[in-house]
């Protein structure tokens, strides 16, 4: 079961945090967290009571990670801190951990971001007994120092590798004072990063398996003297590293120039015993041997580890006993040079006549504890035979089972050119790689007619090798077996060359598919991008620098995010969001050229796993003309748009003339309709629909007379029956015109109504479109508002009065509710 950790991040970017928590999920945990990125917002969470730790940025917009410690600390949350930031020097975090927080982490290395968080949450107890340990310690130093600093070796104490206190010793052996080093990282004295951190490992695994860590090192003085020293830790409590570790320096740079010599002169004797064609062995007084050198072995043929620890009588003469002419014994007796000239046997029964040289060997008492045999090979005939016999058949086995071609063969010139060459010996993967057999003592021109002639540069390279003796590595494609090679060739005497070979013909079609695909790339006329999520380009192919007017490393060495205009960039942080959550996304944005010109481009960008890392391909494509094309169009619906309204007012206006009673009774009713659909949430092209439809809902009134349109009294039966067929006559005129609305339904149905009591088709509820419906409240409210010729304004209120007792039988409730809502509660008012 995963263990949970309850972390409070104090970060401001969501994609940071977002990075952190994958790390310690990817760790084992169920993590559970809240990021915050203000101080209200940080003390708000503290307010819960069971964070585990804090993660914090080093700077944001409106926090800080030293703010945020502070809070911390005034909470009197005992909780461990943690800065993980992408900007902070090491001095920085240093005076932070001196205020109070446990550790850092870079966020560009979050590997460093170990498993189980560091410092793990401790209980509030044991932080004060170490801050009291802590106190106690400081306490002591002065009844310590003079002890301390008569010390003839370096002392000091460090938490989590920080210096404190250190002796006069330290700061003479350092040449740093005490004040220069105080509160400094160790790490100030090492010559490198790798190196520091080889001791810390060794130092802290002493110490947790023994209780004391020791190790020899180097540290760098001021001066930039190097200095060889001793180091050994011992923690001040064992169980609580933080508490503090006490160290001792001692500086052993004379003793490690002494160790250097001896190791120098031990080296120089070792060489030249190794290297000296004489068999050295020393062996002690009971007839052991100590050590052998490597000619020793040879001459024996046994490796040096199976004659060191046996008895010399056994090993070279294959003896119980020594025998009665051992120079050794004599030599042991006298203490003088003995010599002898004996044969000895080898384990595989062979004889070896050598002469014998033996030397009293005295320990460092003066005592003879032994003797040095020195063996000379006289049957160096035999000698040489045997070891050619051995290494041929080692070389024999070698051959025989190597996986690339061998041959062995003599070339043929003719004033001083190649003109053929024989096989002299070839191995069995020759046969399997080439597919050519029983080649032995034939010529090549025999094995593979014509070869000279369709591969003459394999003749010139094996002649030149075979001549000059100098060797060389190429690769070659073979016409006649129609394969790759790669070669190289030498040549062990002149005329003659060696060739081993092996078959690379898959990895030159791999590497021709690659660059095949490379040229694919390069040709496409979108321009492809590789990058890491840092920015970082890893491929570009030639139209993503040629149309940015780069070079190809140029472009590689800026970076991703460079191209992005300042507009653009804006919305970098929002568009990896997205992407990171959708793993693909297509959108607009724009580049900048080198010479600072704006590319407007269609991305395509996913998110690709390649190798256990996350990269981004972002196809661009150049949308310039779209863009160009976008706003002509744009430019021209504009035109329409104007000439459309021209054309509605125009229409609009030849009623108002015939009819100037109701002048600027169809502009009043617009302007309401439009106030009832945009508080209905319609969107503004529609809203702009209703509003055609107010402007011209009356056109129809051109075919009634105008005698009748403003006859001051009341209007005949017959009068009104010809007053009624205007939404039609209106429609039949709006019906051919493309308009993006219904405009000629809503002029038609402006007076029906829910009852089907309107006309001039008697419709009902469903059947009447929601334009005619908010277009019939809005007509009949302005026209009792307003003047007649028949009749005076009789007001909002009677006009309110009508719509509302006939809400849901003569009007749409909707288009009721919200024209009351308007008139009474939004104070609407009619221009």
């Amino acid at each position: 079961m995963k263990k949970q950790l309850r972390v409070l991040m104090v970060e401001d970017s969501e994609s940071d945090a977002g990075l952190i928590s994958r790390r310690l999920q990817g760790a084992g945990y169920d993590l559970v967290h809240e990021r915050v990125e203000t101080a209200g917002e940080m003390r708000k969470a503290l307010a819960q009571p069971d964070w585990d730790i804090v993660l914090a940025d080093y700077k944001m917009p409106q926090f800080s990670a030293s703010a945020a410690l502070e809070i911390l600390k005034a909470s009197g949350r005992d909780l461990p801190f943690i800065i993980v930031s992408g900007t902070i020097g090491e001095e920085k975090a240093v005076a932070l951990m001196k205020a109070g927080a446990h550790d850092y982490v870079m966020k560009h290395n979050l590997a460093r971001l170990p498993p189980t968080p560091a410092p793990l949450p401790e209980p509030a107890g044991g932080r004060r007994d170490r801050r009291r340990a802590e106190e106690a310690l400081l306490k002591s130093e002065a009844a310590l120092s003079s002890i301390l600093r008569a010390a003839p070796i370096g002392i000091g104490l460090v938490t989590n590798r920080v210096f404190g206190w250190t002796n006069e010793q330290f700061t003479m052996m350092t040449g740093y004072s005490r004040g220069e080093v105080q509160g400094q990282s160790a790490r100030m004295l090492y010559e490198s990063e790798a190196e520091f951190e080889r001791v810390g490992q060794v130092k802290y695994a002493g110490i947790k398996q023994q209780g004391t860590g020791s190790i020899e090192t180097r540290l760098r003085r001021k001066d930039g003297k190097l200095i060889d020293v001793f180091l050994s830790s011992t923690p001040i409590d064992p169980l609580d590293l933080d508490a503090g570790v006490v160290f001792t320096a001692v500086d052993i740079t004379d003793r490690q120039e002494t160790i250097k010599a001896l190791r120098e002169s031990e080296e120089r004797y070792r060489t030249l015993v190794e290297n000296i064609d004489l068999g050295i062995t020393l062996i002690s007084s009971d007839y052991r041997v100590i050590m052998t050198n490597a000619a020793q072995a040879r001459l024996f043929q046994k490796p040096i580890g199976e004659i060191v620890g046996r008895e010399c009588f056994r090993e070279f003469e294959k003896r119980d006993g020594v025998c009665a002419h051992c120079p050794g014994t004599q030599a042991m007796a006298t203490g003088e040079k003995a010599v002898a000239e004996t044969s000895g046997l080898r384990d595989d029964g062979s004889k070896v006549v050598v002469r014998l040289q033996a030397f009293p060997h005295r320990g460092p008492d003066g005592r003879i504890s032994g003797f040095i045999e020195v063996v000379e090979d006289i049957t160096e005939r035999e000698q040489t035979e045997a070891a050619l016999q051995e290494s041929e058949h080692l070389y024999r086995s070698l051959f025989e089972n190597m996986l690339n071609g061998f041959s062995y063969c003599q070339m043929l010139f003719e004033d001083n050119q190649p003109q053929d060459f024989i096989y002299l010996k070839v191995n069995s993967s020759f046969e399997t790689l080439t597919g050519l057999k029983d080649v032995v003592g034939k010529r090549v021109s025999e094995v593979i007619p014509g070869i000279r002639e369709s591969d003459p540069e394999l003749f010139e390279i094996y002649g030149r090798v075979a001549l000059t003796g100098k060797p060389e590595r190429f690769e070659n494609y073979l016409e006649a077996l129609k394969m790759w090679f790669s070669i190289s060739v030498y040549s062990p005497r002149k005329e003659y060359f060696v060739a081993v070979f092996d078959v690379i013909t898959e990895r030159k079609r791999t590497e021709s598919e690659l660059k095949l695909k490379e040229k694919l790339l390069d040709s496409a006329s979108d321009s492809i991008f590789l990058y890491d999520m840092e920015g970082n380009f890893l491929y570009v192919n030639e139209a993503a620098y040629i149309t940015r007017w780069y070079g190809k490393e140029e472009l590689l060495s800026l970076g991703a995010w460079a191209l992005k205009t300042p507009e653009a960039a804006v919305y970098q942080d929002n568009i990896l969001k997205e992407l990171w959550a959708n793993g693909e996304l297509i959108f607009e944005s724009e580049h900048r050229r080198k010479d600072g010109s704006v590319m407007p481009v269609e991305i395509f960008a996913r998110i690709l796993a390649v190798e256990g890392r996350e990269l981004i391909l972002s196809v661009a494509r150049d949308i310039t003309e779209r863009k160009q094309a976008e706003t002509q169009v744009r430019q021209g619906l504009e035109s329409l748009h104007q000439a459309l309204q021209g054309t509605v007012a125009a229409l609009a206006n030849t009623v108002e003339i015939k009819d100037p009673y109701t002048a600027g009774h169809q502009r009043r009713v617009a302007q309401l309709s439009c106030a009832m659909a945009r508080e209905l949430g319609w969107p503004a092209d529609r809203v702009e629909g209703i509003q055609v439809m107010c402007f011209l809902h009356d056109l129809g009134k051109i075919a009634v007379p105008a005698e009748i349109l403003n006859k001051p009294g009341k209007i005949s039966p017959t009068e009104f029956g010809l007053i009624k067929v205007h939404p039609q006559v209106g429609y039949d005129i709006l019906k051919d015109i493309a308009f993006p609305w219904p405009v000629a339904q809503g002029v038609l149905q402006h007076h029906e109504r829910l009852d089907g009591s309107g006309y001039p088709s008697g419709l009902t509820a469903e059947e009447i479109t929601p334009e005619a419906k908010i277009l019939a409240v809005a007509d009949v409210v302005e026209a009792m508002a307003s003047h007649r010729p028949y009749r005076p304004a009789l007001g909002n209120d009677k006009a309110l009065e009508e719509i509302t007792r006939n809400r849901g039988k003569l009007y749409d409730p909707d288009a009721v509710d919200v024209c009351v809502r308007l008139l009474t509660e939004k104070d609407f008012r009619f221009d």
